[in-house]
């Protein structure tokens, strides 16, 4: 196993030993666990309704550019949603009716594009922070597919070989994916282009 699963154990393990107020209570693991619908987590899905899944390739492309922006929930309470959505699917929807976007579009995406896509005009001053972070977040993306593959959302999931811990260090040399000994939103990625079909991780159950 690769240094980033490591470093994310072992940051789980220094959390558990340190925490003063909450504690796993090792004998009701077994309980919970029976309860839990296992059927429908072995054959997890995406919803349509809220997730592009059209054509492969724009599908990876979009999920890849999702996860890229899957943050920011502090300012969900602020976000104007729509009817019936919570802010993550407000913000998958709203990306999917734009969909698809070329990696160049994805480069040059600005505060006022991302207010826009989103539909947050009119916001507060901490709705439009977060969409300043997310045009920085595309526009990363957009820059690293630019500069290492060839524009091909493609290129950088096969260069993680088949592995879902490389794809999270490749996609970790962004700067908005190293929230180091986590790494949510990189290991997210993997999953759920598993889930949608479009790409194969022969580690993604390590």
């Amino acid at each position: 196993m690769g240094k980033l699963l490591d470093s994310v154990r072992a940051n789980a393990a220094e959390l558990d030993a340190s925490a003063k107020y909450v504690r796993i209570c090792e004998e009701r693991v077994a309980g919970y666990a029976s309860s839990l619908p296992v059927e429908e987590a072995r054959a997890p899905e995406l919803d349509p309704k809220t997730h592009y899944l059209g054509e492969p390739e724009h599908t990876l492309a979009y999920l890849v550019s999702l996860d890229a922006i899957n943050f920011g929930s502090g300012y969900f309470p602020h976000l104007r949603k729509r009817p019936g959505l919570s802010g993550y699917f407000t913000v998958a929807a709203s990306l999917k009716d734009v969909w698809p976007l070329p990696v160049d579009a994805l480069r040059a995406l600005t505060p006022d594009d991302c207010t826009r896509i989103f539909g947050q005009t009119d916001s507060d001053a901490d709705v439009l922070e977060l969409m300043g972070l997310f045009a920085r977040a595309l526009n990363d993306l957009g820059r690293l597919l630019s500069n290492r593959y060839r524009r091909d959302f493609r290129g950088l999931v096969e260069a993680a070989d088949g592995s879902a811990e490389r794809l999270a260090e490749l996609l970790a040399e962004m700067p908005f994916y190293q929230d180091v000994g986590f790494y949510k939103r990189a290991q997210l990625t993997a999953a759920d282009l598993s889930v949608a079909g479009v790409a194969t991780f022969e580690d993604l159950g390590a």
